[in-house]
């Protein structure tokens, strides 16, 4: 016998057989209620999924600083490197025993000195950096590891001196600057780091097109977790 079909009052599709019931008085799933069991059950797997990898994250925050040995690059004029410093906050987070991702709020203190002169320029910024990371673990107390990612700073002052004389003010200045950085060091106790970088800015930081100038920094420094 053929399958009449029949809307409820509810707007919904019920299978009735003209003889007897199908499957002892129970109605059979429609395709399409079938098609959203099976994606509610995907969801409620990946949702577990989800939850198990968070659970098995670490959080750790603490605070970073050291030197900067900064310069400015430009294809006109020949600088030189100046003596500067960092320091801010950090946050990291562990995905597994040997990945980690970490972003950093770091006051940084760069500039450059002129080769052929008395210049200096010391130029304050704000920066963010995110890394991205792998620790080899020597021993339950001492590791080695590697880190690099994006950053972006953000400029908050400028100061130029030239034969006693000195120069404040950012309107030359472009207050964005973004690059690419790249840290090794170690780590001790799971608590202490000791780090080294180099930074390389990837926009140009003054307004004018004609002569390009980047932010190039080598970074000595420290970090400690609480």
């Amino acid at each position: 016998m053929n399958k009449i079909i029949e809307k409820t009052k509810l707007g919904k599709i019920d299978y009735y057989n003209s003889g007897k019931n199908v499957n002892n008085g129970f109605r059979s799933l429609s395709p399409k209620n079938s098609i959203i069991m099976k994606k509610l059950l995907f969801l409620a797997i990946a949702l577990a999924i989800s939850v198990s990898a968070f659970s098995q994250t670490q959080f750790k925050f603490g605070v970073t600083g050291g030197m900067n040995l900064s310069k400015e690059t430009t294809k006109f004029v020949s600088l030189g490197s100046k003596v500067g410093w960092n320091a801010g906050f950090i946050g990291e987070v562990t995905f597994a025993s040997n990945i980690y991702g970490n972003v950093s709020a770091l006051y940084s203190n760069k500039g450059f000195k002129e080769i052929e002169g008395d210049g200096t320029a010391n130029t304050n910024y704000i920066e963010i950096p995110i890394h991205l990371g792998y620790k080899y673990n020597v021993s339950d107390k001492f590791s080695v590891l590697g880190e690099g990612g994006p950053y972006a700073g953000f400029l908050i002052s400028a100061k130029y001196k030239e034969d006693g004389h000195e120069y404040k003010g950012t309107e030359d200045s472009k207050k964005l600057d973004v690059g690419i950085g790249l840290r090794a060091g170690v780590e001790i106790n799971r608590r202490f780091r000791l780090m080294v970088g180099y930074d390389w800015g990837l926009a140009n930081t003054i307004d004018d097109e004609e002569q390009k100038t980047y932010n190039r920094n080598f970074s000595v420094g420290m970090v400690v977790f609480f």
